[in-house]
């Protein structure tokens, strides 16, 4: 395994450029070349589930006036950052932002109000008037404008055409009046959410599937705009989706849209898709914390410390891993067999249990880890204390915490100070190399010009290079070392014609 620190160190070395700049420009080119090969050559894929938003009820904390761009909910919207069609008691349909966790809900453009019309013009003096047709949203007060701007709070009720207010009207009015206020308390709805985000990893999508009880639908891909807007003309609403359209920017860049609109919450969407490649950017980080270096450390040179002695693994501007511990290792002067010399300041230890997957740290300062699914981290617990083993880290949830995705094999480390964790690249091992040739092969093309040098990596990176694409045809390996030649069948026997 060579971490990002590993490969850091040694392209220091083999360029014989330990400045900051050119160790920066070699990463970049590192972080580029992984990128290519493990789109080219690795099954990068990964799944992510998330579930529908279908019809839910919403009820307001207070009213909304025409004019209004917000409304504030009397409980906090407790599923993902969305936008949704929301219809108000009034029939108003906004499309609308909810946050998680927050009560807040806001929209442009503003509220207009609905237009609705009477039978007839209303007479001066009128407390009563008659829709044209059946009011079809809850029963309750609703403050209504009239053709000549008098405002009235007025009754309306579910299924009837009668309209009532308190106070005769000062002038004749025209037969229509809009909605200009929804009362505080009254239910706002959403027949369900359409678009879903994508993992913040997402590369390229594979397929979605849609589970709905113990039935898994795989729905079809919407190719343009076109074909998507057509769909779309009207909302409709289904509890089994069909079909999706991916939005690559714009207004719901980053989100997924589902056709028909789930009505039903609750059902799970699932994305089959190639990630995309973390940076390798985490140092590494061991148990030796140091200060005050005079000359440069080298990894696999010795380092002696007090009556002990151990073998450099890995080694950043504060930070020494070893392994190979002889003796006990503990704060105080050091030197090593190049001539370096320093102080270690502090000595961190880690616990494991045979068997466990739970790594305790004791002094330690473990990076936490921010996202889960782009958590590329290893530790070693080297030799003699540990197995030498490398295992992939799961979760990092404090300074002294960490969980593997396995369980430790080794014999049972208690306060050990050997220990590394590195930030690895994801192609597999006995291919990490070609993230240090690639970049030697351009500094000795670009910015020291030695064309023998420069082949030599080449010749490096292209014998890995065909390796790599014998190994990426499968994903097993056959260990069948006989001479290739056709397989008899035991089931058939052989049959002698004539004399």
């Amino acid at each position: 395994m060579i971490s990002k620190t590993e490969l850091e160190n040694q392209f220091s070395d083999y360029s014989q450029n330990t400045s900051a700049t050119n160790i920066t420009r070699a990463l970049k080119l590192a972080n580029i070349e992984h990128r290519y090969l493990l789109q080219k050559y690795f099954a990068n894929e990964g799944s992510y589930a998330i579930n529908t938003i279908g019809a839910t009820s919403l009820t307001l904390a207070s009213g909304i006036a025409i004019g209004a761009t917000s409304a504030t909910l009397n409980a906090a919207w407790p599923y993902q950052n969305t936008q949704a069609n929301i219809t108000f008691s009034d029939g108003e349909v906004i499309l609308a932002t909810l946050t998680n966790g927050s009560t807040a809900v806001t929209w442009t453009p503003a509220l207009q109000g609905i237009l609705y019309y009477f039978t007839a013009a209303v007479s001066s003096g009128a407390t009563t008037a008659t829709l044209q047709n059946a009011w079809t949203f809850p029963t309750g007060s609703y403050v209504i404008s009239f053709s000549d701007g008098t405002t009235k709070t007025a009754t309306l009720t579910l299924n009837s055409t009668a309209v009532s207010w308190a106070g005769g009207l000062s002038n004749n009015v025209l037969n229509y009046f809009y909605t200009s206020t929804i009362a505080a308390a009254s239910n706002a709805s959403i027949g369900g959410v359409q678009f879903y985000p994508f993992p913040p990893n997402y590369s390229k999508l594979k397929d979605i599937t849609i589970t709905v009880g113990v039935l898994r639908w795989t729905l079809t891909e919407c190719r343009t705009r076109e074909e998507w807007d057509n769909l779309n003309v009207f909302p409709y609403y289904a509890s089994i989706p069909s079909k999706f359209f991916i939005y690559p920017g714009g207004d719901k860049g980053g989100q997924i849209g589902i056709w028909p609109i789930p009505s039903t919450t609750g059902n799970v969407l699932t994305y089959n898709y190639k990630f995309r490649v973390p940076d390798l950017s985490l140092p590494d980080y061991g148990g030796l914390t140091y200060t005050g270096l005079t000359g440069t450390l080298v990894s696999g040179d010795t380092i002696t410390i007090g009556g002990a002695t151990a073998i450099i693994k890995s080694f950043t501007t504060t930070n020494i891993s070893v392994g190979n511990a002889s003796g006990v290792i503990s704060s105080g002067a050091f030197t090593t067999g190049n001539g370096a010399a320093g102080t270690i300041s502090a000595v961190a230890t880690v616990s494991v249990t045979n068997g466990s997957m739970a790594v305790t740290g004791t002094g330690t300062a473990f990076t936490v880890t921010t996202n889960q699914q782009l958590e590329s981290r290893w530790i070693q617990f080297p030799q003699p204390t540990g197995d030498g083993l490398w295992y992939q880290i799961a979760n990092i949830s404090s300074t002294t915490g960490i969980t593997l995705y396995q369980p430790y094999q080794g014999t049972t480390i208690t306060s050990a100070p050997g220990f590394i964790i590195g930030q690895m690249p994801l192609i597999a091992e006995d291919f990490q190399d070609m993230l240090l040739w690639k970049p030697l092969q351009e500094y000795y093309m670009t910015i020291v010009n030695d064309a023998k040098k420069a082949q030599m990596f080449e010749e490096l990176y292209d014998t890995k290079l065909k390796m790599l694409n014998e190994y990426s045809g499968s994903n097993t390996i056959n260990v069948n070392l006989s001479p290739k030649g056709r397989a008899e069948n035991p089931n058939l026997f052989r049959q002698k014609f004539g004399p």
